[in-house]
């Protein structure tokens, strides 16, 4: 009797874990054809090929300071963070990803250099991963991908650009209006201090600006 209900269960979390995965590879697809629309439906099945699933426990690491990038996650579920972790022990958060993004150190991942950045979970995370070799045998098979890539990185570099320009030119005020207009998701799910390194500011300023714009409303 036990045996049967022990094979049950098994059968049961199987058939829920093949449900799952095949959610999530649905899910990169749809983010795909967001950028690149053009691709057939041979070509993405070539996607759903080389993606493997895999789990990141919150507070677990995808990638670490000093390692070289040999893989790129993408988000199904979950939170990461990229930062900077300096001698002195401070850090500085310079990107958060959720659901429906892709994770990975670009400069270590173009250059194949060590990379500066860590890269976390900060909740408990459901990925997609492909590795560098996968992605350049893609290239090699399908032009379309390399062709793909150059857009998704043009896009990127625009984005980095349009950072930078935000960084300098606006007030911390206006910077923390931005970025809870843009990511208002991440305003609960991201703690205060971590919100705060990645604006610039302190976390006392940052609790200043949040009781001042609560005063507002």
């Amino acid at each position: 009797m036990y045996l049967e209900i022990e094979s049950s269960i098994k059968r049961y979390f199987s058939l829920f874990s093949n449900l799952l995965i095949k959610f999530m590879y649905s899910s990169i697809k749809q983010t795909i054809l967001s950028y690149i629309p053009f691709l057939s439906d041979k070509e993405l099945k070539v996607i759903e090929k080389n993606f493997s699933y895999r789990e990141l426990k919150k507070g677990e690491y995808f990638l670490k300071a000093g390692d070289v990038v040999t893989e790129v996650a993408y988000i199904n579920k979950g939170l990461f963070r990229n930062f900077i972790r300096y001698d002195d022990g401070s850090e500085k958060n310079t990107n958060f990803s959720i659901e429906g993004a892709f994770s990975c150190d670009r400069r270590s991942y173009h250059l194949r250099t060590p990379s500066e950045e860590s890269i976390q979970a900060l909740e408990d995370s459901q990925i997609l991963v492909i590795t560098l070799e996968q992605i350049e045998e893609m290239y090699r098979k399908y032009r379309v991908f390399e062709r793909a890539s150059r857009l998704i990185t043009q896009l990127y570099r625009i984005k980095q650009s349009m950072q930078i320009r935000w960084f300098i030119e606006k007030s911390a005020e206006k910077r923390y209006d931005t970025f809870v207009e843009n990511y208002p998701e991440l305003v609960n799910r991201v703690p205060q201090y971590m919100i705060a390194s990645y604006l610039g500011i302190t976390p006392e300023s940052l609790s200043r600006l949040i009781a001042k714009n609560k005063k507002k409303a």
